[in-house]
């Protein structure tokens, strides 16, 4: 199941990927980050057809977040682009086992 908004649904996770990085830099300087979620996250889901979103999709999601920090930030995030490419492939992968198991 290829999703038609393949690669609308991996320019938001890249952006979500490159906001992850911005955020992680404010609280390491001690900044209050609570009220700068931009929920891209909600959008993908709806994008892929998600009508609820699992613990497992959401572990997996947050996880390629997470990552991000290890990457340099740049003003184009271009680096994150293959990330963020992964990050669809497993959530693609989670979403079709979730499928077949229901």
């Amino acid at each position: 199941m290829e999703t038609a908004n393949k690669n609308l649904i991996i320019k938001l996770i890249q952006q979500d990927l490159k906001h992850n990085q911005l955020v992680v830099g404010l609280q390491k300087i001690g900044l209050n980050t609570d009220l700068h979620n931009l929920e891209i996250i909600d959008i993908v889901a709806h994008l892929m057809g998600i009508k609820e979103i699992s613990n497992k999709w959401l572990i997996t999601y947050v996880s390629f977040l997470e990552q991000s920090s290890k990457f340099e930030v740049s003003d184009s995030g271009k680096d994150l682009i293959p990330l963020a490419k992964a990050c669809y492939k497993q959530l693609l992968h989670c979403s079709l086992s979730e499928k077949k198991q229901s």
